[in-house]
């Protein structure tokens, strides 16, 4: 495991927590997918079909859509 400095330059508060980075960045999935135990798919709310999203869980509100699709 190892940490990244970029992201510490784009988030500085990063730098003083103890987190490490665990996998390589993918352009399989994103973190999202990954907390729903999805490494096959990018989860992104937005319509149309370069994106998986579940279905019945809207894609209007950003927050909102995360959440509740975790919950499904």
């Amino acid at each position: 495991m190892y940490r990244r400095p970029e992201l510490e330059i784009k988030w500085p508060n990063l730098s003083r927590t103890n987190y490490q980075v665990t996998s390589p960045k993918t352009q399989e999935y994103n973190c999202f997918s990954w907390a729903a135990e999805d490494t096959e798919r990018w989860w992104q709310p937005i319509p149309g079909d370069q994106f998986y999203w579940p279905d019945g869980v809207p894609q209007a509100d950003i927050n909102a859509s995360l959440e509740l699709a975790l919950l499904i």
